[in-house]
């Protein structure tokens, strides 16, 4: 394992300087004084990382989507069960000792960064709502629909890489910013359509007789990616 990468890194371990690339960054709900990031170093390893408080401002103005930065001078903690979306040991803790420089674009980081379950760790993070990156294929138009509080929402079928149904619902936030979620985009497109969507909750959801049906939903940290370039795009592809 090399201790110089992202890979290396664990609670209360050792924090060498870093080279990686931002992908995303989202503030968690009811975590307003925290803002939270998602690395991926030269190896194609991601992280998450988060600030609090009153550097939240100024590390959100310095570290901007898709640009490399060297980072040093930050912690590594134990990740929690509620602002988690990696299956990573470890989380970055950024702060008033972080120092962050911007470097030359480096084309050997991947501009994108996917960790995505499979149906079976879906099915298991769903006993405590867990947090998961996931894949399908799109099988039917996207759907508007009005949430018991009369919010709107939309809902998206697909065929996932086990060849089985599941159904996504974006809540409103994420369901009407094109930033997060481009449904013009993905409309255009012509089939076979493959999303991966980032940072979704899972759940198992007990109807009259059933003996549960997982059913992912939208968090604050979701993101959704148009055929994006990974294995699975292209065994789905396939289906």
């Amino acid at each position: 394992m090399d201790n110089n990468r992202i890979s290396g890194l664990r609670p209360n371990g050792p924090a060498p300087t870093l080279e990686v690339r931002v992908i995303r960054k989202w503030v968690p709900r009811y975590r307003e004084n925290e803002l939270h990031f998602v690395f991926v170093d030269e190896e194609g390893m991601g992280i998450q990382a988060f600030v609090k408080g009153k550097y939240c401002k100024t590390l959100d103005s310095k570290l901007c989507l898709q640009t490399c930065y060297e980072i040093k001078g930050y912690g590594c903690t134990e990740p929690d069960n509620f602002t988690n979306t990696l299956t990573h040991p470890a989380i970055m803790n950024l702060g008033n000792a972080t120092v962050i420089t911007s470097v030359s674009n480096n084309e050997n980081i991947p501009k994108q960064f996917f960790d995505l379950a499979t149906r079976r760790r879906a099915e298991f993070q769903a006993k405590t709502e867990g947090i998961v990156d996931y894949i399908g294929l799109l099988v039917r138009r996207i759907e508007d629909k009005k949430t018991n509080n009369n919010k709107p929402c939309v809902v998206l079928a697909f065929k996932d890489s086990s060849n089985q149904d599941i159904t996504v619902a974006l809540w409103e936030k994420i369901a009407t910013d094109k930033t997060r979620f481009n449904r013009a985009e993905i409309e255009a497109a012509s089939a076979p359509i493959i999303l991966a969507m980032i940072g979704l909750k899972t759940k198992t959801y007990y109807g009259h007789g059933s003996t549960g049906t997982l059913q992912l939903s939208s968090t604050s940290a979701t993101h959704v990616y148009l055929n994006p370039q990974t294995v699975e795009t292209e065994l789905l592809k396939e289906m």
